[in-house]
């Protein structure tokens, strides 16, 4: 048995698909329009209860494409920065009594509470 490959409608079919459910057609008909069975076009419509879903519009909040790669530089640039601080200042030359033990992925928290390390010295 030979199955059909899935259709993915585009924004203009889609329109299409719901001006005539709008006018009244059946979805058969709608269906023979775009040479594919009801079935197909009936989880279009019933996703939204039959009725067409609001024009989709960017929030005003939501950042452009130059500005989020702005922000991504400006990040990593930040991220390489620590790095090469945190790098430079673990290959210190005199070793300190503040001196903190390396920092792992498990131990973020450790510079925030030197004084427990030192207490018992």
């Amino acid at each position: 048995m030979k199955y059909r490959t899935r259709t993915f409608y585009t924004n203009k079919q889609k329109s299409e698909m719901w001006d005539r459910w709008q006018r009244g057609e059946s979805m058969s008909s709608i269906g023979r329009h775009f040479n594919r069975a009801s079935s197909s076009i009936f989880p279009h419509l019933a996703q939204f209860g039959g009725i067409r879903p609001a024009a989709r519009k960017r929030s005003r909040f939501a950042l452009s494409l130059t500005e989020r790669e702005v922000e991504l530089c400006l990040n990593l640039g930040d991220a390489l920065y620590q790095a090469a601080r945190f790098s430079a200042s673990s290959v210190a030359s005199t070793p300190s009594l503040n001196l903190v033990p390396s920092m792992t992925f498990g131990n973020w928290f450790l510079p925030l509470r030197r004084s427990h390390f030192f207490d018992a010295a």
